[in-house]
């Protein structure tokens, strides 16, 4: 949904010299929000929190559990009352970033704004979250994301959007 777009009317590339300067611009990121990224630890890959200080793992092979999770937690508590009075509970918590998601997580993000925008709780998680994509180079083995039109490059539903290419070199794509 375009409300959790750039309000710029057209899109924007770029191409930066290196990758360390998409290093630079994470750092940025996280001094501002809760960083998350793919990242490998004990074999298996997640989203984990990270400070943006070591480089990021362009090799990180999708997380089994996709980003639903940031925007759709499995508990939460969303009132408290006592006595007759019922008082809602501020959900959201603090503005982050998800860095590296793929064409997938991307396009499953875009189906779950359009079922929940009339929830105010997943409205608000959604409203302050970062989504940097990061294009595939090609489908993943078993994958199905080109039978669904969800990738392996993004077509949209992120902020900005990462192709690495062969000579170091990065294209960044803006909404």
């Amino acid at each position: 949904s375009a409300r959790w777009r750039s309000s710029a009317p057209d899109p924007m590339e770029l191409v930066v010299a290196n990758r360390e300067m998409v290093d630079a611009w994470r750092s940025a990121i996280a001094r501002e929000r809760n960083l998350f990224e793919v990242r490998r630890e004990g074999g298996e890959s997640d989203w984990r929190t990270v400070s943006g200080t070591a480089p990021f793992d362009w090799n990180a092979p999708p997380a089994l559990a996709g980003a639903k999770r940031f925007f759709l937690p499995p508990r939460e508590t969303l009132f408290r009352w006592q006595g007759d009075a019922i008082e809602d509970v501020d959900v959201g918590g603090e503005p982050m970033a998800l860095f590296g998601l793929r064409s997938c997580d991307l396009t499953a993000i875009a189906y779950q704004d359009r079922f929940f925008a009339g929830d105010a709780w997943y409205c608000r998680r959604r409203s302050r979250a970062l989504l940097v994509g990061q294009d595939c180079l090609a489908a993943c083995a078993g994958g199905f994301c080109r039978d669904v039109d969800a990738g392996p490059f993004a077509h949209g539903g992120f902020d900005a959007n990462l192709t690495a290419l062969d000579d170091g070199r990065v294209l960044i794509h803006f909404a």
